[in-house]
């Protein structure tokens, strides 16, 4: 199932200090695949770079947070570079990762 990452999603992670969305400048790999980044934001000074914004949210994924497991499932679908990158810099991202695919599960549509 594809994950889409909303604008009251992007809110609630900006609200904590951090980000999805594709990459300063380019929104491309070099070979034309998609480039996301899962970054800090840098004016709040609550995360110091993004390694600890990845490991908040694999740790918060596997505390069972809906959001955070949704943001790494949004990155595992759309940016295997970064999903490698965060597992290269989190010991238990990883764990994380299949985790939020295990046991996110999109909310049902709403009826009006």
């Amino acid at each position: 199932m594809k994950i889409d990452w909303n604008d009251q999603d992007e809110e609630a992670a900006r609200v904590e200090g951090w980000f999805v969305s594709p990459a300063h400048g380019s929104d491309r790999h070099e070979d034309d695949e998609p480039h996301l980044e899962m970054s800090a934001i840098e004016e709040f000074d609550i995360f110091d770079g993004d390694g600890e914004v990845w490991n908040h949210v694999c740790a918060e994924a596997l505390s069972g947070s809906r959001l955070h497991m949704k943001a790494l499932r949004y990155v595992a679908q759309n940016d295997l570079r970064e999903k490698q990158e965060i597992m290269n810099a989190v010991s238990f991202a990883r764990r994380a990762f299949d985790f939020a695919e295990e046991a996110y599960i999109p909310s049902a549509p709403t009826s009006a």
